[in-house]
């Protein structure tokens, strides 16, 4: 729910952005947080934070993707869990704008542990390779409906807790 600004620039420069309060009510004591990136053309998006299963088990996630510029198939990919998983339905395919994600977890991984990952999706957009995080947001907001901003640090991640079978 957040605003964002999408700006083409004419060319190399010098550029300032000013930010200012609406209302008049801002002053030193306010802080802003901008983030600038340049933009891959889609945005991912999962509404969980965390997700349950037992050591050589499975877990799914459903992957939505908001697309402007990209119009291609986006390829996923689980980042922070090591080797040996085995990804399906990776791939968020042209024109869609979702996907349920399935995640094989390795026999060899050791039950009653916590660990946390991300999904990482990838595009071409014209000639250029682009790469986004999958926004927690959504769960964020779920959880905590009060709060305006949740701390930006967490965004992205997904915790697994692995069970006993």
């Amino acid at each position: 729910d957040e605003p964002t600004l999408a700006h083409a620039f004419a060319g190399d420069g010098t550029y300032r952005l000013r930010v200012q309060e609406l209302n008049g009510l801002g002053g030193p004591g306010v802080d802003y947080r901008i983030d600038v990136t340049p933009d891959a053309g889609f945005s991912l998006a999962v509404d969980v934070d965390k997700v349950d299963a037992s050591a050589a088990g499975e877990f799914e996630l459903k992957v939505t993707c908001a697309r402007r510029d990209c119009k291609g198939p986006v390829s996923l990919a689980i980042e922070g869990l090591g080797d040996g998983l085995k990804v399906s339905g990776n791939v968020i395919k042209e024109g869609q704008t979702e996907t349920k994600l399935k995640v094989k977890l390795p026999e060899g991984l050791k039950a009653e542990r916590a660990a946390s990952f991300s999904v990482v999706g990838r595009a071409k957009v014209g000639e250029r390779e682009y790469e986004t995080t999958a926004t927690t947001g959504p769960a964020w907001k779920k959880l905590f409906p009060l709060m305006l901003y949740p701390p930006g640090e967490f965004d992205g991640l997904i915790g697994l807790g692995v069970k006993r079978p």
